[in-house]
């Protein structure tokens, strides 16, 4: 990968922790939405858990919506 001129060590790393705070921000947000939708527990035979809805319609490996899953309700 070529480096571009304008591509600097200060310019990089100011988006990158740009970036990671919008990541961050996104990530709050989901746990939070997970929360709340865990609290309605709408779920059924095909989706017996949120962590399951969460891999079927999100694409959300399993173990990963589990540990969201889990990280929304202790919070």
């Amino acid at each position: 990968m070529e480096q571009a001129p304008s591509d600097t060590f200060e310019s990089l790393s100011e988006a990158v922790v740009a970036l990671c705070g919008r990541i961050h921000g996104a990530e709050y947000r989901l746990i939070e939405l997970i929360r709340r939708l865990e609290a309605l527990r709408p779920w059924n035979r095909e989706r017996p858990d949120c962590a399951h809805w969460l891999n079927v319609t999100c694409g959300m490996d399993l173990v990963t919506a589990r540990e969201n899953v889990r990280i929304a309700r202790a919070g």
